[in-house]
């Protein structure tokens, strides 16, 4: 019985959530590796699987690699995709573990034995295992290939390797940084090899953070005003802009928050975070959630869907990912003739969000609790730089009296009455100056009274 592509992908998909990979992964797999199979599918044979086709594909897949259309990793990651949805219909179970066959690196088998070794003495998962084990054979073939057995690695042996890799190997430089600390860590311990260097204090140099600059108050209003409000389409992506300006809630959030989330008498809203699986609870700004009712109550589609937000064509599915809401701002921010900025997206409504509360001068936890944060560290990139509140951070010296030394009242620099001095003198007169103590300065106000 013929099998359509559609199930075989929703099959492997769920097997791949089972298996515990990460939800941001299996989305992404989805969105970049399945949909261009499925339109490839119907394209070809009306949307049925097809062994020879999926062969095909891949085929063609290569063909684009080859001629420089995407990158190594991506053209991995279509190959890794085909082996799952093949292994899935063949078995019925995804196969997940890693091929050993294709590995790149391949050590001697001593050195082979010696990373499991390792290996065994972490508490790591198997996923970062796998990318360590691949970092570690790497080493290993590079002092195979220059000669070197184990007894022989020094400190210069790590370092020539860091230096080669740090060209080659530069997005995969933190595991590698990991697997360097553990191999001269046991050479050390377990086998009294004279490894001096501690390899853990090792960093990587992080290019700048980039800042994307959020929407102010006054462009918001501008996107508002432009909506055509009489309209259901009008009428929902008021709302959501309104959503999400007012909570600073994921796009993600927004999309699947059911009607049942809403609290209308308590004026709150309380939710799940799709990102960090955790509860969050938000209070709604009464315009807000007039413009929620207004649209749920005038504008929303009857359906049995129990998301808020729905398309406002047929058939009336709840909007997808952050993508549809991405459109959304754009498409009224061009209306409203602001100017598009680089990365700044819908995305950017969750940090105008956290740059308006820390105007207002809310604390950070605060903030932090209200974004949904778990670590405090996380808003840092939400947060624009205030130069009016940084000023307030400045200390005064008005309180600190000088009682001597070259800035008291009571010293009078020997070079008043000169009318014109040459640099060289300066500096020469300067080293007689009496150096400053500041033991004999008290503190009395100030941040270090």
């Amino acid at each position: 019985m013929s099998k359509k592509i559609v199930n075989v992908i929703d099959g492997m998909i769920q097997q791949m959530k089972d298996h515990g990979i990460h939800e941001s992964t299996v989305n992404q797999y989805y969105r970049g590796f399945c949909k261009p199979l499925i339109r490839f599918f119907n394209e070809r044979n009306g949307g049925i699987y097809s062994s020879s086709l999926l062969v095909e594909y891949q085929e063609s897949a290569s063909q684009r690699f080859e001629a420089g259309h995407f990158k190594k990793r991506h053209f991995n990651s279509i190959k890794r995709c085909i082996r799952l949805l093949v292994t899935f219909v063949e078995t019925g179970h995804a196969d997940f573990s890693h091929p050993k066959e294709h590995k790149k690196y391949k050590p001697l088998d001593e050195n082979l034995k010696l990373i499991e070794q390792i290996l065994a003495k972490t508490t790591y998962k198997s996923g970062f295992k796998y990318r360590l084990h691949c970092c570690m054979r790497h080493f290993f073939c590079f002092i195979e290939h220059v000669g070197l057995t184990v007894d022989d690695i020094s400190d210069s042996t790590f370092f020539e390797f860091l230096d080669i890799v740090s060209e080659t190997n530069k997005g995969s430089m933190n595991y590698i940084l990991i697997a360097i600390k553990l191999i001269s860590n046991f050479l050390r311990i377990e086998r009294k090899i004279s490894i001096k260097s501690d390899f853990s204090k090792l960093r990587l140099k992080y290019p700048s953070q980039r800042l994307i600059s959020p929407y102010t108050e006054e462009e918001i209003k501008r996107v508002l005003s432009v909506i055509d409000n009489t309209s259901a389409i009008g009428k929902r992506d008021t709302a959501i802009i309104m959503l999400a300006f007012d909570t600073g809630l994921r796009a993600i959030d927004i999309t699947r928050l059911c009607l049942g989330d809403i609290d209308w008498l308590s004026g709150e809203i309380h939710i799940v975070q799709s990102k960090t699986k955790r509860p969050l609870s938000l209070p709604l700004h009464a315009s807000v959630m007039n413009a929620v009712a207004d649209y749920i109550l005038e504008a929303r589609p009857k359906s049995t869907s129990k998301e808020v937000f729905l398309r406002t064509l047929s058939p009336y599915r709840p909007l997808k990912g952050a993508t549809a809401l991405d459109g959304i701002i754009e498409k009224y921010g061009k209306c409203a003739g602001i100017m598009k900025k680089p990365y700044r997206s819908f995305h950017s409504l969750r940090r105008a969000f956290a740059t308006e509360l820390s105007a207002a001068e809310v604390p950070l936890p605060i903030i932090s609790q209200m974004l949904g944060h778990t670590c405090i560290n996380s808003d840092y990139p939400y947060l624009s730089y205030n130069k009016q509140q940084i000023s307030q951070c400045t200390i005064g010296f008005e309180k600190i009296p000088i009682i001597s030394g070259f800035y008291s009242d009571s010293f009078v620099p020997p070079l008043k009455n000169r009318s014109t001095i040459t640099l060289e003198q300066l500096k020469a007169e300067i080293k007689k100056l009496p150096a400053m103590d500041f033991r004999e300065i008290p503190l009395e106000g100030g941040a270090y009274a």
